[in-house]
């Protein structure tokens, strides 16, 4: 039988530019922003079931879905 051995050590924290994630949101809530032309960005507010989270994306991203 093998044994398992675990080691506990600390570990310095990484630092990251940006977090990457992907949000199922409703195609309905999309298309009832308002989505201002000429304005190269928007920023969306999205309530996720314990926090709310901001995403800055590109208009055109939008105008696609």
């Amino acid at each position: 039988m093998s044994e398992v051995i675990v080691e506990h050590k600390p570990h310095m924290p990484l630092t990251g530019r940006a977090l990457k994630c992907t949000v199922a949101l409703s195609p309905a809530e999309i298309l009832a922003q308002a989505m201002p032309k000429g304005r190269p960005r928007i920023v969306l507010r999205i309530r996720v079931p314990d926090r709310t989270v901001t995403a800055d994306i590109a208009t055109k991203s939008l105008w696609r879905a």
